[in-house]
């Protein structure tokens, strides 16, 4: 909610935002099987991270990790756009 945004201060929010998608995209650059779209560089990424699974139906795997998981993705399935992309907030866990 605003109420939570508004306690915890907007610069904190951008800060665990940054600190959550820098962690996701060294974890997945890390894999020989993702290809990661977003910018590494801090002035042309936001809070958002996309990553492609060539090998991979991104349709069947968005349906996976949401009925496993709850987690909700944006999913590009063709293309030169190709990827997955999430949006980490504030409240995410590291895990």
């Amino acid at each position: 909610t605003i109420d939570f945004l508004d306690n915890a201060g907007m610069a904190h929010v951008e800060a665990r935002i940054r600190q959550l998608t820098a962690r996701l995209m060294s974890k997945l650059e890390g894999s020989a099987k993702v290809k990661l779209r977003t910018n590494r560089a801090a002035s042309l990424s936001a809070g958002v991270v996309k990553a492609d699974l060539p090998s991979v139906d991104l349709r069947a795997l968005d349906a996976k990790l949401y009925a496993s998981q709850g987690m909700a993705f944006s999913v590009t399935a063709e293309g030169p756009l190709r990827g997955m992309r999430v949006s980490p907030h504030v409240y995410n866990s590291l895990e």
